[in-house]
């Protein structure tokens, strides 16, 4: 026998990868709790959506109704709440309208942000129908004033989306990959799993280099078992998958 030959011992092709695609799989592990994550991302983002878009509605619906029958008076400060990188300070008023005194609350526009302090006077235009519908007479409204809370539903929308992403690319390998016989290059410590590099052949001899997380640390050289996309062979990863089972697979 040639020394230099190694001898590997070719893994046997699990039992639920054999048989027709597509597969029945199944969440398995952290992918349920990522799958709640991303889906609870993705719902609060529609929610809020919803609630924003409302809310500009009613905030264009009554700038129109103060434009057009609103009446002005003189309003004085009674707060001002710094702003920060994404949003523009505000403040707090009170004016008083036959009598009776009534508050409101608005963004300052980016041009009077430092120039206004509290105890100082502004025109405040109010619905004499409702002086509780009121706004700073002059101050213009606009969507991006809202600049805060549009950045936290993209960046919550992109987390969401992203997940989602993942999961779902994962699903179809589990679905409808093909498995092959992958040989170990390398395998590194990575969290509590093992970073694997390797090299398997596809179905019509076409050789191909992966990588993916294993569970268990493997040596340099050994088989491990591989799926992968017939269409796309780059996209592959050791078996088992990290957050998908499939059905007939033990836990």
């Amino acid at each position: 026998m040639n020394p230099d030959v190694t001898c590997r011992t070719i893994p046997v092709t699990p039992g639920e990868l054999i048989g027709p695609t597509p597969r029945k799989v199944r969440l398995f592990g952290d992918g349920v709790k990522f799958g709640i994550i991303a889906v609870s991302l993705l719902a609060l983002v529609a929610v809020s959506s919803l609630w924003f878009c409302a809310d500009a509605i009613k905030q264009i619906k009554q700038r129109a109704v103060l434009q057009r029958e609103g009446r002005e008076v003189v309003g004085e400060i009674t707060r001002q709440r710094s702003g920060s990188r994404i949003s523009v300070p505000s403040v707090s008023y009170t004016f008083t309208v036959n009598g009776t005194a009534f508050s409101g609350w608005a963004q300052m526009p980016q041009n009077l942000v430092g120039s206004l302090r509290e105890s100082d006077h502004i025109l405040v235009r109010f619905l004499p129908a409702n002086p509780a519908i009121n706004h700073p007479d002059a101050w213009e409204w606009s969507v991006l004033l809202n600049l805060e809370s549009i950045v936290f539903m993209i960046f919550f929308a992109i987390m969401g989306s992203v997940v989602m992403v993942i999961l779902s690319r994962e699903r179809r390998l589990a679905s409808e990959g093909m498995p092959s016989v992958g040989v170990v290059t390398i395998c590194a410590p990575k969290d509590r799993t093992f970073w694997v590099k390797y090299d398997f052949s596809t179905e019509v001899g076409r050789s191909i280099k992966g990588s993916g997380y294993s569970s268990s640390r493997q040596e340099i050289g050994a088989s491990i078992c591989v799926l992968y996309l017939p269409q796309n062979p780059r996209r592959n990863h050791p078996y088992p998958l990290p957050n998908f089972r499939v059905e007939g697979c033990p836990r």
